[in-house]
């Protein structure tokens, strides 16, 4: 494989992943519409479940493709990119207001599950019970965020929800049918597949090139 086509590789696994993400993103908010899906839960839970869609499907590949580092440098590395690098711009840009109430729960749950990591692994090696712990630990924490916010009524949180909802399908005028969002949901969930794909073969081909 030579270097040119190693880079377009990489450059088109990118852009099919960050536009089939928001296709796929679209698309989940409008199935929980027409589901009758409370706007809350709809953007906050399912809006922060759909958008780890990518960096899920990515990590799957990675680990398919026998290449264990990569899934796990996408796993960590991307929370440390939200947490740090995006937050960071955010603010940088401008102040951002911050409640303290609503970020006590997802602090200890992610302090908690990152203790509970660096246990399971102390030893190098993340078996396959480690997993299903692990797979576990998120199960039950998104089922508890589900139902926390499906039970929120405040008027601050109906308003929040339904910005992030608009703005998750803005633009994408085939959500008004049940027939486009199918159409979307396909499209997307293929388009960030083979992107994972295309990333994790020109990434593996670039790691051999460069040592």
């Amino acid at each position: 494989m030579s270097l040119l086509w190693e880079v377009l590789l990489l450059v088109a696994g990118f852009w099919l992943i960050i536009q089939g993400g928001d296709l796929f993103v679209a698309s989940s908010v409008r199935f929980a519409e027409l589901l009758r899906v409370s706007r809350v839960v709809i953007g906050t839970t399912l809006v922060s479940l759909a958008t780890t869609s990518p960096e899920l499907v990515f990590s799957l590949t990675s680990g398919i493709e026998e290449e264990p580092g990569l899934g796990i440098g996408n796993a960590v590395g991307s929370c440390m990119c939200n947490m740090c690098l995006i937050l960071g711009l955010m603010a940088v840009i401008r102040s951002i207001g911050v409640r303290a109430r609503d970020l006590v729960i997802p602090f200890s749950a992610m302090f908690l599950f990152g203790m509970v990591l660096m246990f399971v692994s102390w030893d190098l090696v993340l078996a396959r019970t480690t997993g299903w712990i692990l797979v576990g630990l998120g199960g039950i924490y998104f089922l508890c965020d589900f139902f926390h916010h499906r039970r929120a009524s405040r008027p601050e949180d109906l308003i929040e929800a339904r910005s992030i909802e608009q703005a998750a399908i803005k633009g994408h005028s085939w959500l008004e049918t049940l027939r486009g969002t199918v159409a979307l949901f396909l499209t997307g969930a293929v388009m960030v597949v083979l992107g994972s794909k295309f990333l994790v073969d020109s990434l593996d081909s670039l790691g051999e090139r460069l040592g």
